[in-house]
């Protein structure tokens, strides 16, 4: 080593080790010394922590390592220089895992709370609402950095490669089924719809996904998506929750910052067969080209009521069920997508939606029912109204 343990005095000292490969066979009888495999140094007599059950304990070589008037006593610890088989029921709160998050991606992850059986595990980059509750028997716990997991926050990037399965696809379609149907238990239903299919769409509106023939499917995945927000449109006596709200919002290409899915995948003009399969009765690939995954998702929201609900909520007098930004983001997405509309569609439900959207910003904003003219909230949503009518 290089560093002069004897500073201080006039003589040097330096401590020397000679490296050389563990024997493949050892005996476990004791008859053979084994080898240093760890080094500790400490500037007094103490005594290092104590190990945990199962590591080697710590050896004291009896002699000062110093020329000082400072004791400098080295302790070591032999063994094989193989790891110790990974025992999960001896997990304890602080220690490093790989877990696999809701997703199926590996993880880097701290156990925060042991509860017999059970461990609370807290993904690295994370805040407490993602911790997750696992038996320590599950297969989604592993030793830590042997599951190759990112070292930090799980976020996708736009354009990120995301290796994707059908396993994946599967069971978040499943899940979107069982909250419409309330085959979920309150707290699962809440974890769902707030944080699971909220991360799930946004994970994907933002991937590469690999391989690329998967896309089809994780549109399908999209579409049960949409089946949750009309859902939830359609529930006219409660506002609809912020994170279906958010779902919208990116479906629709609201979120500049998650478009890749649609912005890159899908793209068809309107005179080929994808382009031709995508239209519907509610929106079609527009001359200058779309995705067609995007049109098919105009028309699966149509299908499912949503334009309609959406009309009917635009109705609701009530700022407490119908708030002004609920309001806003409706007619904020009308306009990103009327490109694709059906003209026929477009020209009889946009115009039509537009108005409600004025007389239920003047009930919003004032409270009270009254021509748009009289009003400076509507003096928004007029202009909004002229252009969409212009453009279809």
């Amino acid at each position: 080593m290089a560093r002069d343990l004897g500073k201080g005095t006039d003589r040097k000292v330096h401590i020397c080790f000679k490296c050389e490969a563990i024997p493949a066979d050892i005996p476990d009888d004791g008859s053979v010394l084994l080898p240093i495999v760890d080094v500790l140094f400490v500037m007094d007599n103490t005594a290092p922590e104590a190990t945990k059950e199962g590591e080697a304990e710590w050896e004291k070589i009896d002699r000062t390592f110093s020329g000082a008037g400072t004791d400098v006593f080295m302790w070591v610890k032999r063994g094989t220089g193989k790891a110790a088989k990974w025992d999960p029921s001896k997990l304890e709160v602080g220690d490093i895992v790989d877990c696999k998050d809701q997703s199926h991606k590996w993880c880097v992850a701290t156990v925060i709370e042991r509860d017999g059986d059970n461990v609370k595990v807290r993904f690295k980059g994370w805040g407490s609402r993602w911790d997750d509750v696992l038996p320590i028997t599950s297969d989604r716990i592993a030793p830590p950095q042997t599951k190759n997991p990112s070292d930090g926050p799980r976020r996708v990037k736009q354009g990120d490669d995301w290796e994707i399965e059908e396993k994946e696809i599967v069971d978040y379609e499943e899940k979107a089924s069982d909250l419409i149907n309330g085959r979920l238990d309150p707290e699962t239903a809440d974890k769902a719809e707030r944080l699971q299919l909220l991360d799930w769409t946004q994970r994907n509106m933002r991937a590469n996904h690999v391989p690329e023939t998967i896309k089809v499917r994780v549109n399908e995945s999209f579409q049960k998506v949409y089946e949750v927000i009309c859902w939830r449109l359609k529930q006219y006596d409660k506002p609809v929750p912020k994170s279906v709200l958010a779902m919208w919002n990116q479906l629709m290409l609201g979120d500049d910052e998650a478009y890749y899915f649609f912005q890159f995948g899908g793209g068809c003009v309107p005179d080929s067969d994808e382009g031709r399969a995508a239209g519907g009765d509610f929106g079609r690939v527009p001359t200058g080209g779309a995705s067609r995954f995007f049109v098919a998702n105009i028309n699966k929201f149509g299908e499912e009521g949503g334009f309609d609900a959406v009309i009917e909520r635009l109705k609701i007098e009530d700022p407490e069920i119908s708030p002004l930004s609920e309001i806003m983001l409706m007619i904020t997405l009308t306009c990103i997508c009327r490109f694709c509309f059906v003209p026929e569609f477009g020209t009889s439900c946009v115009p039509s939606s537009c108005m409600l959207c004025v007389s239920a910003s003047c009930v919003t904003c004032c409270n009270v029912s009254h021509t748009a003219s009289s009003n400076k909230c509507c003096r928004f949503f007029w202009p909004a109204l002229i252009v969409l009518t212009r453009t279809m």
